[in-house]
């Protein structure tokens, strides 16, 4: 059964524990396992990074309606931008916010059993750029949304707020699987997912 924690601080988001019943992650670790025998990390950021040709995680799309937040609103139908990340041991992400392009962040914790989860911060920067630059000062306080197989952390995305990090400090390579909805005219035209946007079923 799924477990759904609310988090208040440093700023409003979810973890879902338990988030897909067993037929449908053990179909989700059997995808994983096939993109890490692929896994090949990119020269410059070192993290591996496959998208969806299909949306293969449907049960994110209406949690922007099932779990109401904080938002900076958006236009128009949204769509979808779904892909695998594969970060190595020794890795790391800095403090940054979401692309103003995406409106909300979903990610599932695929493996390893014991790995980093996502660190969110209480920061008062206020140079983002819309477009995950480092935060330009030091976090007050931090709170880490726990790794477990299977969890899903959810948030929407508010420019100058959401502050959050990644690492990977284990020996193993971290394997997550990230839900964007997006609002498609956000997006730049000249990057790698540019042309990797999904259609799903409308939304308001």
């Amino acid at each position: 059964m799924m477990d759904v924690i609310h988090i208040k601080k440093p700023w409003e988001c979810y973890a879902f524990e338990n988030f897909l019943p067993p037929e449908r992650w053990k179909t989700i670790r059997e995808l994983a396992q096939e993109q890490l025998d692929n896994y090949k990390p990119n020269a410059r950021y070192g993290q591996g990074v496959y998208f969806c040709k299909e949306d293969i995680l449907p049960e994110t799309n209406e949690l922007i309606h099932k779990y109401k937040l904080p938002d900076r609103g958006y236009e128009g139908k949204l769509k979808k931008i779904l892909h695998w990340a594969i970060s190595p041991p020794n890795w790391f992400y800095p403090i940054h916010c979401d692309a103003i392009g995406r409106v909300t962040t979903s990610i599932l914790y695929v493996a390893p059993e014991e790995c980093d989860g996502t660190v969110l911060h209480k920061n008062l920067s206020k140079n983002d750029n819309a477009d995950h630059i480092g935060a330009e000062l030091p976090s007050e306080y931090e709170h880490e949304v726990k790794w477990k197989p299977n969890t899903l952390f959810y948030h929407q995305c508010l420019p100058n707020k959401t502050w959050h990090s990644i690492q990977n400090t284990t020996g193993s390579p971290r394997i997550v699987l990230s839900s964007f909805l997006v609002q498609p005219d956000l997006i730049p035209k000249n990057r790698n997912f540019s042309d990797q946007i999904l259609d799903t079923e409308p939304f308001l």
